[in-house]
């Protein structure tokens, strides 16, 4: 279970596909918080739109424009859209900022997270939740690093780790984001790579809701 203290702002979701040997980088998701009569628009053009959950609530402070402010308990939460799965290329972006109930020693933050089905698996005793990908902030007494990219692939989990080994300060902004090309995925703290991983097949498809938060 993620316990969220934490403020997100400009979270972009970029699918990156091959065209005609060209890079297209297409936008399709783009939350940039700025409205607070609609917090959970989407300004890519894919009208991936989010809503509120629980206590989320606009904040004008944040690094780029406004902030979605989260309690710990509360989300966005954008309904599934065959868009948003991604294939074998994929590039997640967030500038967040925690306090510092988010940075205690028991604190994991979910940043972004494309839900996977409940699995029932073998005799039904192998419970387990999984994720197409995600982009978090591991609690500091795994001594794992401090942020991850994880993804469910056809070919096995892919994962960071271990990540950067500088821990977040409190009220500090950080860009964080996360890349896989089809061979390596990667994860940059302040533009700068922390950890990189073979990258498994490609990512599995979910028709299960996308969280910010």
């Amino acid at each position: 279970m993620f316990r969220i203290v934490s403020i997100l702002v400009a979270l972009y979701i970029y699918f990156l596909i091959a065209l005609l040997n060209h890079a297209d980088a297409k936008a399709l998701g783009y939350w940039m918080f700025d409205d607070k009569n609609n917090i959970g628009k989407d300004s890519s053009g894919f009208d991936n739109h989010g809503e509120p959950k629980k206590a989320a609530a606009f904040d004008g402070k944040g690094q780029v424009g406004g902030a979605l402010k989260l309690d710990g308990i509360s989300w966005l939460e954008v309904p599934h859209d065959d868009s948003l799965n991604a294939k074998d290329q994929i590039t997640l972006m967030c500038w967040a900022n925690f306090d510092a109930g988010a940075l205690g020693e028991s604190s994991e933050v979910s940043l972004i997270y494309k839900n996977g089905p409940f699995i029932l698996e073998g005799d039904q005793k192998d419970r387990r939740f999984w994720t197409s990908y995600s982009l978090a902030k591991l609690r500091p007494r795994k001594k794992l690093g401090s942020f991850i990219f994880e993804a469910q692939m056809t070919e096995g989990r892919a994962f960071t780790l271990p990540g950067d080994k500088d821990h977040p300060e409190v009220n500090e902004w950080y860009h964080i984001a996360a890349t896989a090309d089809g061979t390596k995925i990667r994860l940059y703290t302040n533009g700068v790579e922390k950890a990189s991983a073979d990258q498994k097949g490609e990512f599995k498809p979910s028709e299960q809701v996308l969280t910010l938060g």
